[in-house]
Order: structure tokens, then sequence, then C-alpha cells
């Protein structure tokens, strides 16, 4: 074997998709912790605002309120993100399935071919030829 080139096993189509999947679970989780972190720092922004208004600041008040437009914009982003990604699951598991029914329906096909006149009749030509030998 050359040096460099590995023989990995291959994975099947299925064992590929589980872990594409687990990745795309594992992303999901991951925005969903991040979403709730914006929203502890929005609160707690929020809170900082009302604090600084009580104290007449309204230097500290603006920039508070500017961190609160930037984490709401941020927070929007990463729903936006969260929904493709939630998509992306989705195209992926229609693909998988329509790859299932494509592999059942080619095998009814055969099946049927084998089943009609034409093809039972070249089976059995084949199994004859078979015999003969």
């Amino acid at each position: 074997m050359p040096l460099g080139k590995s023989k990995a096993p291959s994975l099947s189509t299925k064992d590929q998709m589980r872990g594409q999947q687990k990745a795309i679970r594992g992303a999901q989780r991951q925005l969903t912790r991040d979403q709730q972190q914006l929203e502890r720092q929005e609160k707690q922004l929020e809170a900082e605002i009302k604090k600084a208004a009580k104290q007449g600041n309204k230097q500290l008040l603006n920039i508070l309120a500017k961190q609160l437009v930037a984490l709401r914009k941020q927070k929007t982003r990463s729903m936006v993100v969260n929904s493709k990604v939630t998509g992306i699951s989705h195209q992926m598991k229609v693909a998988q399935t329509t790859s299932t029914m494509a592999g059942a329906i080619g095998t009814s096909a055969r099946v049927r071919y084998l089943l009609s006149f034409e093809g039972l009749r070249m089976f059995m030509i084949g199994f004859g030829k078979y015999l003969k030998y």
C-alpha cells in the first residue's frame, strides 16, 4: 500500500446520515445554549438600563441602549441560523427517505421483471444453461 493512502472503511449512507444528524443535533443544542445566554444578557442589560435611568446617567444609558440593540440583532441572527440548521436537517431526512424509497422501487422493479413472462423465460433459459454444465 502506498504511503499516505490509508484504507479507511467506507461508511454506508445510513451511517453517514447518522453521523451528520448527530453533528446537526450538537449544533442545534449549542445554538439553543447561545440563545439562552443572549436572553440572560438582555435581561441584565435591561436591569442596568433601568438602574442608569433612575440615577439619571444619560451617557451610560446611551451606551447601554446601543449594546441592547446590538444584542437583539445578534439574537435575531442566531434564530435565523437555528432555523437554517433545522431546515438542513429536514432536507437530509427527506433525502434519506427518498434514497430508501428509490432502492425499494428498484428492487420491486427487478422482482416485477422476474415475475413477468419475459423475465421468467430469461431466468429459465439461464437456469437451464446452468444445469447443463
